[in-house]
C-alpha cells in the first residue's frame, strides 16, 4: 500500500460517500489519515452536544493540524445558561481557526451581555477567507453589527433576523467604511424586513452597491429599493412574491440581468399583475436568458396554470432577442393522491399552452412533492416526482416525459 501514489489514494478516499467508512479508513494507516481527516472535518458544527465548545477546543488542542481542515463552520450561539461557561473555549476556537470559507451562524451574541464574545466573533470572521456568510434567527441585532457583517464575504444571507431599533429611528452608522464593497450576492429571507429597511437607506448604499445577485421577499419592500440601487450591475434576481396579493411590484430597467426566478403561489399566479410583472422584466432586460417560475405547494384541488399566462410567456420568450428558456418548478401538496397523474396533467397543460417554446426546446418542467416544511420555509425537504425535458438532455428522472 505504501507504494501506491498518494494521488491514487486520495482519489479512492474521495469516492467514499459515507461517514462510517471514512472513519474506518482514517484508522487503517497514515497514508489514508490526512486526506480522510480533511473530508471528515471539512464541514464542522458547534453545538451543545458532543461537539460543544469545550470538546472542540480540547480536540484542537490535542490535534492542532485539524484546524486548517475546517472550511465550513455551522455555529449556534444560543447555548442557554451554558454560554458563560463556554465563552473561554469559544474564544480559543476563534483564535485557532484560519481557513473558514463558509460560515452559518444562528443567534448572534447579545452586544450588551456578551459584548466581548461578539467582538471576538466579528474579529474571527474578518480574519477568514470567507466566501459566504449566513446569519439566521437572531433577535435585536445592532445595525452597526449588521453593516459590519455585510463586509465580511462576497455572498451574504439573512433569515429571521431583527434589528434592535424601531424602523422609524435613525440607524447609527459604523466608523469603518469598506474601500471597495466586498458583497456581491445578497439574500434576504423571511422575517428579515428590518435588514431590508436598513440597507435601502441612502447611508447604507456604499455597502450594497455593485451587487450581482439579489434574492428578496417582496412583501418586505414592494418598492424594491435594493433592486433599483443595483439596476446597472444586477445579473441574477430572485423574488419571493408570496403574500403580495396583487400589489404593484416596482421593477426598473435591468440591462445586465441574465436570469430571474419568481416564486408565487398557485392562487396568486392567476392574477393579471403577475403577467404584467413578467412583461416588465423582459421589456427592460435585453440579456435575460433564463426564467424560473416556482409555484410552492398548494392544497387547492385546482392545480391548473392560467391559460393567459402561458400564452403571454409563449409569445414573450419566442420574440425576445436573447432566446430565453423557461424552467417551471411546480410543487404538489403531500395529500395529492396520484402524483404521477398530476405530473402528466401539468406537463400536457404547459406544453399545450406554450407550443412555440416547446418546439424550440426551451422548456423544462419539474414537479416536486414537498415532504417537510420547517421554520417557515427555511429548511425544506422535497422529492422529484417527474421532469419534462428533451432528448438532448442525458439525465433521466422518475416519470420523465420525452
Amino acid at each position: 500500500m505504501a507504494f501506491l501514489p498518494q494521488e491514487l489514494v486520495n482519489a479512492v478516499i474521495h469516492g467514499i460517500d459515507d461517514v462510517p467508512t471514512l472513519k474506518a479508513s482514517c484508522l487503517t494507516g497514515s497514508v489514508f489519515r490526512e486526506e480522510t481527516q480533511r473530508i471528515l472535518f471539512r464541514k464542522f458544527k458547534l453545538d451543545d452536544g458532543m461537539r460543544n465548545p469545550d470538546a472542540v477546543y480540547s480536540l484542537l488542542q490535542k490535534s492542532p493540524h485539524i484546524a486548517p481542515y475546517i472550511t465550513s463552520l455551522n455555529i449556534s450561539f444560543p447555548f442557554g445558561e451554558k454560554l458563560p461557561q463556554y465563552t473561554e473555549s469559544l474564544l480559543q476556537i476563534f483564535e485557532r481557526l484560519k481557513n473558514v470559507q463558509s460560515c452559518t451562524v444562528a443567534g448572534m451574541p447579545n452586544a450588551g451581555i456578551h459584548a466581548a464574545l461578539l467582538s471576538a466573533f466579528l474579529a474571527f470572521l474578518s480574519r477568514q477567507p470567507l466566501r459566504e456568510l449566513n446569519v439566521g434567527f437572531t433577535h435585536s441585532l445592532l445595525p452597526v453589527v449588521c453593516l459590519r457583517l455585510i463586509t465580511m464575504a462576497p455572498a451574504i444571507s439573512f433569515i429571521g433576523v431583527t434589528l434592535s431599533l424601531a424602523q422609524n429611528v435613525d440607524f447609527p452608522m459604523p466608523d469603518w467604511k469598506p474601500a471597495v464593497p466586498r458583497m456581491r450576492e445578497l439574500t434576504l429571507g423571511t422575517r428579515s424586513q428590518d435588514i431590508n429597511v436598513l440597507l435601502v437607506r441612502a447611508q447604507s448604499q456604499e455597502y450594497t452597491q455593485g451587487l450581482l445577485r439579489i434574492s428578496l421577499c417582496c412583501v418586505h419592500d414592494r418598492a424594491n429599493g435594493l433592486v433599483f440601487a443595483n439596476m446597472r450591475t444586477l445579473e441574477h434576481l430572485e423574488l419571493n412574491l408570496q403574500g403580495v396579493f396583487g400589489s404593484p411590484i416596482a421593477i426598473p430597467l435591468l440591462p445586465a440581468l441574465r436570469s430571474v426566478q419568481l416564486s408565487v403561489s398557485f392562487r396568486e399566479h392567476r392574477t393579471p399583475w403577475f403577467s404584467h410583472l413578467i412583461l416588465t422584466l423582459f421589456d427592460g432586460s435585453p440579456l435575460l436568458a433564463d426564467l424560473t417560475l416556482e409555484l410552492p405547494p398548494s392544497r387547492d384541488t385546482d392545480l391548473h396554470i392560467r391559460a393567459e399566462l402561458l400564452d403571454t410567456l409563449d409569445t414573450v420568450l419566442v420574440e425576445h432577442t436573447a432566446a430565453p428558456s423557461i424552467r417551471w418548478r411546480l410543487f404538489l401538496d403531500m395529500l395529492v393522491d396520484d402524483q404521477k397523474d398530476a405530473f402528466n396533467d401539468l406537463v400536457a397543460e404547459v406544453r399545450r399552452g406554450m407550443p412555440r417554446v416547446d418546439e424550440k426546446q426551451r422548456l423544462v418542467l419539474e414537479v416536486y412533492v414537498r415532504l417537510a416544511l420547517l421554520d417557515a420555509g427555511v429548511l425544506r425537504e422535497e422529492a422529484l416526482v417527474g421532469r419534462y425535458t428533451h432528448r438532448s438532455e442525458k439525465k433521466r428522472y422518475p416519470h420523465q416525459v420525452i
